[in-house]
């Protein structure tokens, strides 16, 4: 019967605090009947995103998960009234249908500081269809994201979604930390630094 083979794993996910909606996504990819596959499931808290990738394989008839990746976003705000403004627009667009409010949309990033509509782009198409349109989506990662994979073992309790975004987000926090106590370049210290080993 369709569905049975996903039953299990659909089971594991909901008390991993997976919502039940991921069984749709779960089951779209099952009935193919493939050896693996992976879903995606994102979480929205105070602005702030988790997303979840799910690397699921087929073992002997029954789906299951061996890991998923996790990758939090910190929330994006943006000062500049003119970014902000846009950002209120793009929050209600659907990137799929409403072709006029996205044409008028781009226009309107052309107007503005190249970063900032770099920053927009990012915010709103990362993990879409859209994202090889974002520039230097890659560097962006780096500067906004924290990733991490956790491994799902037979046996043992497996890391909670709640539990990998507390994880998450406190190594985010760490991360600024550190870059508050790195020394600027060209700062005062450096430059004596310098003068003294010379």
């Amino acid at each position: 019967m369709a569905g049975d083979n996903i039953a299990s794993l659909v089971e594991l996910l909901q008390t991993m605090g997976f919502e039940n909606g991921l069984e749709h996504a779960l089951r779209a990819k099952a009935c193919f009947l493939p050896l693996h596959f992976e879903a995606f499931h994102k979480l929205d808290r105070a602005g702030d995103t988790c997303s979840f990738r799910l690397h699921v394989k087929d073992d002997a008839g029954t789906y299951k998960c061996l890991y998923y990746d996790a990758c939090y976003r910190k929330e994006i705000v943006f000062d500049d009234p003119v970014a902000a403004s846009l950002d209120t627009r793009m929050k209600t667009i659907d990137w799929a249908a409403d072709f006029e409010d996205i044409e008028a949309v781009m226009l309107d990033l052309k107007m503005v500081d190249s970063q900032l509509a770099n920053l927009l782009q990012y915010k709103y198409w990362a993990d879409t269809l859209f994202e090889n349109c974002v520039p230097n989506i890659a560097t962006l990662r780096s500067q906004f994201e924290i990733t991490q994979r956790f491994y799902v073992v037979e046996g043992s309790e497996p890391i909670s979604v709640d539990e990998a975004f507390r994880f998450l987000q406190s190594r985010w926090m760490e991360k600024q930390a550190r870059k508050k106590s790195e020394p600027r370049k060209g700062s005062r210290k450096t430059r004596q630094h310098k003068k003294q080993s010379t």
